[in-house]
């Protein structure tokens, strides 16, 4: 992220949450293809920490494929 920003360029990264409180901690785009991620500090991954994920999911524009979502933390990973 820092030698994007030395080169002016965008981070890419970005916050999501909607009208409905789904949120995400953090999505990349890269190019066209945007990835979501939750991040938790748990050590035990619990298939509950991508429920905001799915929200997300749906908001991909028409004819795209789904963007790829995951959830990161101590225990387990991308």
């Amino acid at each position: 992220m820092k030698a994007r920003y030395h080169r002016g360029l965008s981070p890419g990264l970005y916050f999501f949450r909607d009208s409905h409180g789904n949120e995400v901690d953090l999505s990349h785009k890269s190019g066209s293809d945007l990835t979501a991620l939750e991040i938790k500090a748990s050590s035990t991954y619990h298939a509950a920490f991508k429920k905001g994920v799915a929200p997300f999911l749906r908001q991909k524009p028409p004819g795209k494929s789904d963007p790829p979502g995951m959830a990161i933390g101590p225990g387990f990973g991308v």
